[in-house]
């Protein structure tokens, strides 16, 4: 259940007082890693995105988690995880296609628990350089909240409103197997 103010030009997404159901109905998973450079106790990062379909990020609903330090999830694996604006996993909710006019992604506040992060296993420290790779498995079940950061942070002060324009709840499960993606082609 959630709300957007603003979400078209001439009209919102539910009101604080009645958020609406929404159902992302994940079509395209992707799962981005990235090495650290070689050194003591590396933070290999990963970037999952879950979206309503194939087209670009910029036209879709999608849900983006961003992990700093993935060997920080893997050795977590069957716990739930924190997810807010300062732990090792952030959150947002893009509605590029519901609401077309919102002007930023919503952020996520919550817990989530992967039942697979590729090798990792509950009860068993992950490699210091643990990255998920091709042919893993991610799963994972979550709970969010949607949170106004603005109006919590700057709300009342200049053009920022102090009620949120924005909120809900947010939860689900997903579950993918990681494989190579065919680079980006440029079309006539």
């Amino acid at each position: 259940m959630i709300f957007a103010d603003s979400c078209t030009s001439d009209s919102s997404l539910g009101s604080a007082a009645s958020p609406v159901s929404f159902d992302l109905a994940p079509g395209f998973f992707v799962a981005d890693m990235v090495r650290d450079l070689p050194k003591i106790d590396p933070m290999n990062r990963l970037q999952i995105r879950i979206q309503s379909g194939g087209n670009y990020f910029e036209e879709a609903d999608a849900l983006f988690l961003s992990v700093a330090d993935s060997g920080a999830i893997a050795a977590a694996v069957g716990q739930p995880i924190a997810v807010g604006p300062s732990t090792n996993l952030r959150a947002t909710l893009s509605l590029k296609q519901t609401c077309p006019a919102y002007p930023s992604h919503l952020e996520l506040d919550g817990t989530i628990t992967f039942s697979s992060f590729g090798g990792a296993q509950a009860g068993v420290a992950p490699p210091t350089d643990f990255i998920i790779a091709y042919g893993d498995t991610l799963a994972a079940t979550f709970d969010f909240t949607v949170v106004d950061r603005r109006a919590i942070t700057l709300g009342g002060s200049g053009a920022t409103p102090a009620t949120p324009t924005v909120g809900g709840t947010l939860a689900g499960d997903f579950s993918f197997k990681v494989r190579p993606g065919r680079a980006a082609q440029a079309y006539p």
